[in-house]
C-alpha cells in the first residue's frame, strides 16, 4: 500500500471515528443524559480510545503488514525463479540427449545407406562382368 493510500485510509478511519462519536453522544442524550455530560463522556471515551490505538500504531501495523507481504512475494518470486531455472536445465538436458540420439540415428542410417549402395554397386558390377564375359565368349 502506498503512503498516500495509507494516509487516506487513516483519514477515513478518523471520519468514521467522528461519526461514531456523534452517534454515541446522540444515544447518551436519547437515554436522558444531558447534552454537556453526553458530549464529555463521549470525548473521554474517544480520548481513551486514541491512547489505546493511536493512528501511528495503525500506520505502523499497516506498514509492517505491507513489509511482510512484500517479503512473502519476494520469497515466492525466488522459489518460482529457482523452479524455472531447474526446469530450464532439465529441458536443456533433454534437448541435448535428443540431439545426440538423432545424430547417432543419422550416422546409422548413413552407414546402412552406404552399405546398401555398395552392395547394389557390387551386384551391378558382378552382373555387368558376367554379361560382358558372356558377350566376349560369344555367347
Amino acid at each position: 500500500m502506498a503512503t498516500s493510500e495509507l494516509d487516506e485510509s487513516i483519514a477515513t478511519a478518523g471520519a468514521e471515528e467522528r461519526t461514531d462519536t456523534l452517534a454515541t453522544a446522540k444515544k447518551l442524550r436519547g437515554a436522558g443524559i444531558p447534552a454537556p455530560h453526553a458530549e464529555a463522556i463521549t470525548e473521554a471515551v474517544r480520548d481513551e480510545m486514541k491512547e489505546f490505538v493511536p493512528k501511528s500504531a495503525i500506520r505502523r501495523d499497516l506498514l509492517d503488514l505491507e513489509e511482510h507481504f512484500e517479503q512473502r512475494m519476494s520469497a515466492m518470486e525466488e522459489r518460482l525463479e529457482s523452479r524455472m531455472s531447474a526446469m530450464e536445465q532439465r529441458l536443456e538436458h533433454r534437448i541435448v540427449a535428443m540431439e545426440e540420439r538423432l545424430e547417432k540415428n543419422m550416422a546409422q542410417m548413413e552407414s546402412r545407406n552406404l552399405r546398401f549402395i555398395a552392395t547394389v554397386m557390387a551386384g551391378t558390377l558382378v552382373a555387368m562382368t558376367a554379361i560382358f564375359t558372356f558377350i566376349l565368349r560369344g555367347g
